[in-house]
C-alpha cells in the first residue's frame, strides 16, 4: 500500500474520483491504442487498481469523462494519481485536465523503469516566476509534474486525459487513486531556522536549543572516535605522496583575503575564484556569479 496521507496542511481532505474498485468505472474510459484491464495490486487503498497496456500506435492514452454533468474541484489545487511502471524502461506521461469551456492545463513527468510515484498536477496555482521563483513549491510526499500553469474553470471541470509515449511493444502501467488533494503553497514555507516548514524528518531542528543539544553529540562522537595515526584533519594521509599543484586554482579567500595555494592545499570552506576554462572541483557550490 502506498501512503498518501500526512500532509501537515492538507486541507481539504482528499477526494477520491476513481478507485476502479468497480467495473463501471472502467467502461466509462475512452482509450486509444491502450488495453484496459482492473487488476488486484497496486493500491493505494482498496483492492484493484487500473492496468493500462500501452500497445504500438498514435498517441496512446485514456480519456476519464465526468459524466453527465462537470466536476466541482473546488477548492483543491491539485489532481493526484498513483502510478507504477511494470516495464525496465521507463515511460513518458501526460496529464491533461479540460473544463467543459474547452481550455485545459496539463503536466508531464517521467516515471523510470519499474518505477512507481505518487504524481500530482497544479491546478490554477500561480507560476514559480510570479513568486520570484525558480520551481514551484513542493506538495510534502508528491512527485509534481511539470505544469504550463494555464487557468481553467475549476468548477466546471469536463474531462481528465492520461497520455502515454509512444512504444515498440506492449508496455504497461498502473493506475490508481485518481483524486483531488491540496495544492502546493508559498505562504509561510521557510520556518526562522531557515529549513522547509511544511513537512518533518528525521534530524529536523525544531528550535535553537536543538543546536546546542546537536554540538555535544557531535563533540562527543568526535572524542569517542579520535584521528587515527597517520592522518591529518581531514583524514588524509599525512604522509602521502602530494601531487604537484595544477594551477588550475588561481584564487582562494581565506580570512578574508584572496591568495594562491596549490590546488593539494584547497580545504573545506575555502571560497575559489572562477573564469572561464577553468576546471571546477567536484565537491564544490557555486555560491554567485554573473551570467553568460
Amino acid at each position: 500500500m502506498i501512503p498518501w496521507s500526512g500532509l501537515l496542511c492538507q486541507t481539504p481532505s482528499p477526494r477520491i474520483l476513481f478507485s476502479f474498485e468497480r467495473e463501471q468505472e472502467i467502461a466509462a474510459i475512452k482509450a486509444v491504442n491502450v488495453r484496459l484491464e482492473r487488476v488486484a495490486g497496486h493500491t493505494a487503498e482498496g483492492k484493484y487498481s487500473l492496468a493500462v497496456d500501452i500497445q504500438p500506435g498514435e498517441r496512446p492514452g485514456i480519456t476519464l469523462p465526468s459524466g453527465a454533468q462537470p466536476w466541482d474541484w473546488r477548492p483543491f489545487g491539485a489532481l493526484a494519481l498513483n502510478v507504477a511502471n511494470s516495464d525496465a524502461s521507463p515511460v513518458e506521461l501526460t496529464i491533461e485536465v479540460k473544463d467543459a469551456a474547452g481550455a485545459l492545463t496539463k503536466g508531464s513527468f517521467r516515471l523510470q523503469g519499474s518505477g512507481e510515484r505518487q504524481v500530482a498536477l497544479l491546478l490554477n496555482s500561480p507560476s514559480p516566476l510570479d513568486m520570484g521563483m525558480r520551481g514551484p513549491t513542493a506538495i510534502p510526499y508528491f512527485h509534481l509534474a511539470s505544469s504550463d500553469y494555464r487557468k481553467i474553470d475549476l468548477a466546471h471541470v469536463s474531462s481528465i486525459a492520461i497520455g502515454f509515449s509512444k512504444t515498440a511493444k506492449p508496455h504497461r502501467v498502473t493506475i490508481d487513486a485518481v483524486r483531488l488533494i491540496a495544492g502546493n503553497t508559498y505562504d509561510k514555507i521557510v520556518d526562522p531556522l531557515g529549513q522547509f516548514a511544511l513537512v518533518d524528518w528525521p534530524g529536523k531542528l525544531h528550535g535553537a536549543s536543538d543546536f546546542a543539544s546537536r554540538r555535544a553529540a557531535e563533540e562527543a562522537a568526535i572524542a569517542a572516535h579520535p584521528v587515527l595515526p597517520g592522518l591529518d584533519e581531514y583524514g588524509g594521509w599525512a604522509a602521502g605522496p602530494a601531487l604537484p599543484a595544477t594551477g588550475f586554482f588561481r584564487a582562494v579567500k581565506r580570512d578574508g583575503k584572496w591568495v594562491n595555494p596549490a590546488a593539494r592545499e584547497l580545504v573545506p570552506g575555502d571560497v575559489i575564484r572562477l573564469r572561464l576554462g577553468d576546471i571546477v572541483p567536484a565537491d564544490a557550490r557555486l555560491l554567485d556569479g554573473d551570467t553568460v
